[in-house]
């Protein structure tokens, strides 16, 4: 069927069904599907998918096509759904949520459902109940009415949560908005601070794009990156770079922490283990946050 027969007969299904695109590289194929009205869709302009279905599966929710139309972002649609099907997966072939937010963002596609007064936003939510650890999470994409429309809930962020090690003990970090950080951990094979756009957390590298002092943060990391591990060091080029950081309203500082447990042996006997733990904080000074409220939070 051609694309405008399809199209055409889409718009004659009852309120109950409506097709659901399949996207291809040559074509758009209509499927049936259950669907929540195109009135409902209008007013609320929030409309969500999952990856399973429009990634996976290549078809397309009713709401979401409806909105689409309505939007005049099917081609960007198009465009974004071939790219998060070239998404590196990780084990078993499964698509991972870190991927899909770097193409999303890095592939411009954030960008170009802006420009059509549209945003999209990656989410994923954990399962809850018993054996929920075991359970897949649902990633869905939402697309929002609106430029800077407001975020769904369980939004993904790659650093607002962060994982500190050292060799035994682990700690999770996590920030609040206006604030993400990464680890500065000796991995053999890792640069000690991401600064390339490949690599680097996503949400570290919004906030510099947005600051305009990515290039900036490529200095500041080179000069840290070309020496072994020494937070020394490190803590040191990071204050050189601080009054260049801040007049981009971008405040960029070193943290360390001793973490301290105590572990009881087999035989009964306990020992104590302490050691540091180092990461970097980057706070948008806009927010409203200050780097010395930061370092409050534990």
């Amino acid at each position: 069927m051609a694309v405008a027969a399809a199209m055409a007969g889409a718009r004659r299904l009852t309120p109950r069904l409506l097709g659901l695109l399949l996207v291809s590289s040559s074509c758009l194929t209509l499927a049936a599907a259950e669907l929540s009205s195109s009135a409902e869709v209008s007013q609320q302009g929030e409309v969500c998918g999952t990856v399973k279905q429009m990634v996976e599966k290549g078809e397309m929710p009713s709401d979401v096509y409806t909105l689409m139309l309505a939007s005049e972002t099917m081609e960007e649609y198009k465009n974004l759904i071939s790219a998060l099907v070239l998404a590196k997966r990780g084990t078993m072939n499964v698509l991972k949520c870190s991927a899909l937010y770097r193409t999303m963002y890095i592939g411009g596609h954030e960008e170009a459902f802006r420009k059509k007064d549209m945003s999209i936003f990656l989410t994923k939510q954990d399962k809850d109940g018993p054996f929920a650890a075991l359970r897949k999470s649902l990633i869905q994409i939402c697309f929002v009415k609106g430029a800077a429309a407001k975020p769904p809930e369980h939004i993904y962020h790659d650093a607002r949560e962060i994982e500190v090690k050292g060799e035994q003990l682990t700690r999770t970090k996590t920030f609040p908005e206006g604030a993400v950080g990464q680890p500065y951990t000796d991995v053999e094979g890792k640069p000690l601070i991401l600064a390339d756009k490949s690599t680097m957390p996503v949400d570290v590298l919004k906030m510099l794009e947005a600051k305009d002092a990515m290039m900036l943060h490529m200095d500041m990391a080179s000069l840290i990156n070309f020496r072994k591990f020494s937070p020394a060091h490190t803590a040191e080029i990071v204050k050189q770079f601080e009054d260049r950081f801040t007049a981009k309203q971008l405040g960029v500082v070193f943290r360390t922490k001793v973490l301290v447990e105590s572990f009881t042996q087999l035989d009964g006997h306990r020992y104590r283990v302490a050691e540091d733990v180092f990461w970097l904080e980057y706070v948008d000074l806009d927010s409203g946050l200050s780097v010395n409220q930061l370092q409050a939070i534990p």
